[in-house]
């Protein structure tokens, strides 16, 4: 068993204050890649990302900004087309969501991610 504080899930946790200044500082390095306003949005994500999938869906759709589904990346519906598909994963290793990643890659109409 892994010493408290060093398995690869708590390293990833306690690095998050550092990850979001990082993001937080290279926003506007891609805002071309994110939704705009009244796109169609789809979002997906595994376990906690999910969560968060469907929390970003939610006030985005109140937000006035446009229709946004969120999906667990299982469950993500292939053939329906989304204007932006936003994926979500705190490791960037989910197997599932790099699935639906690599399965929108492969497709003619692939709407930017």
């Amino acid at each position: 068993m892994p010493a408290p504080g060093t398995s690869r899930t708590s390293v990833e946790i306690n690095s998050q204050p550092a990850t979001w200044r990082q993001a937080a500082a290279e926003v506007s390095d891609h805002t071309a890649a994110l939704p705009r306003r009244g796109e169609r949005v789809a979002v997906v994500g595994c376990g906690t990302s999910w969560f968060v999938a469907q929390s970003y869906a939610a006030l985005r759709e109140a937000g006035g900004h446009g229709e946004t589904d969120a999906f667990a990346a299982s469950e993500f519906p292939a053939g329906r087309h989304y204007d932006r598909v936003l994926a979500i994963t705190r490791s960037g290793t989910t197997t599932e969501v790099l699935d639906v990643l690599r399965a929108l890659r492969a497709r003619p109409d692939t709407p930017p991610t």
